[in-house]
């Protein structure tokens, strides 16, 4: 009687053991644990920063107001009038900047030419501050008179046209959609004449590919 009390007794005991660790397993698998611990709680933050647009944690802020912010600052590095570098800097920074090399840095102006600023996507001027009239570029000069940028001079004919600080040439390129090259020696445009590609023959006695393959 009293063994068999014994088992009575341990039968509710096994039972609610089994039923304890089935509840956690459950609670495991479905990912209520996980939440009570908190290692979904990143995800839940990241859903509502996604709706609202604001970053969901610093990481991301920071590249938020990357993404968001200013276009990046350039400055050309010019030395005897030459512009010898171009580098990406917090102005800040580039007031203490010293790389060794003779010259002094100047702020350029990105997707800047001709004295106006063009939006990157649409390639239409923007209205922002085309600062010193183009984009520094390696080889382009610095006119101090000017405040400008100037690229290499490309033919000893073209003249500086000092509004826009790049080169014209002596007649303007016809404005009728087709290509033209400058002839400096005549001086006059020429037209680039694509050449002429002749189209597949319909000639069945053309040989076929495999008879002129090496066999």
């Amino acid at each position: 009687m009293i063994s068999g009390m014994k088992v009575v007794i341990k039968k509710p005991l096994v039972i609610s053991l089994v039923v304890l660790l089935t509840v956690a397993g459950s609670l495991w698998w479905s990912g209520a644990f996980r939440k009570l611990t908190g290692s979904q709680a990143s995800s839940v933050r990241g859903d509502k920063a996604t709706e609202s647009g604001a970053p969901s944690d610093s990481k991301d802020a920071s590249a938020g107001s990357r993404n968001a912010g200013p276009e990046p600052t350039y400055f050309a590095k010019v030395a005897d009038g030459k512009v010898t570098q171009v580098i990406v800097a917090d102005p800040e920074f580039i007031k203490t900047f010293n790389d060794g090399t003779p010259g002094e840095w100047i702020q350029t102006s990105y997707n800047t030419s001709g004295g106006a600023h063009y939006d990157p996507n649409t390639g239409k001027p923007d209205g922002k501050e085309a600062l010193r009239k183009n984009t520094a570029g390696i080889g382009y000069s610095y006119d101090k008179d000017l405040d400008a940028f100037i690229p290499p001079q490309p033919y000893k004919s073209w003249k500086l046209n000092r509004e826009t600080a790049l080169w014209e040439a002596p007649v303007p390129m016809p404005e009728d959609g087709k290509r033209y090259s400058w002839n400096d020696k005549d001086q006059s445009w020429e037209e680039i004449k694509m050449p002429d590609v002749p189209a597949p023959s319909a000639d069945s006695s053309a040989p076929a590919p495999s008879d002129v393959l090496p066999k």
